[in-house]
C-alpha cells in the first residue's frame, strides 16, 4: 500500500513538474513572439518614416525644378520663349499707353 502511494505521489509530482515545465515554456514563448511582433512594428515603422522623408524631399524638388527647365527644354523651346517674351513685352506697353 505504502508503495502505490509513494508511486502516485512520484506519479503526481512528475506530472507538476511537467506542468511547470511547460508553463515556463508558453511564457517564453509568448514572450519571444511579443518581442519579435515589437521588432517587426518598429522596422515596418521605420520604414514607413523612410518613405514619407523620400516623398517630401521628391515633393520639394519637385516644387523646385517646376519653375526651371532643363537645357535641352530650354533649347527647344527658345524660339517659342523668345515669341512669347516678346509678345509680352508689347502687350505691357500697350497696357501702359492706354492708361
Amino acid at each position: 500500500m505504502e508503495e502505490k502511494q509513494k508511486r502516485e505521489h512520484d506519479e503526481k509530482s512528475n506530472i507538476d513538474m511537467q506542468a511547470r515545465m511547460w508553463a515556463t515554456d508558453k511564457e517564453n514563448w509568448e514572450e519571444e513572439e511579443r518581442r519579435l511582433k515589437n521588432r517587426i512594428s518598429k522596422i515596418n515603422r521605420d520604414n514607413q518614416d523612410y518613405l514619407k522623408r523620400q516623398m517630401a524631399e521628391k515633393d520639394a524638388q519637385d516644387k523646385y525644378n517646376r519653375g526651371s527647365m532643363n537645357p535641352q527644354d530650354f533649347l527647344l523651346n527658345k524660339p517659342l520663349l523668345r515669341e512669347i517674351n516678346t509678345k509680352l513685352k508689347t502687350s505691357v506697353y500697350d497696357d501702359q499707353s492706354q492708361q
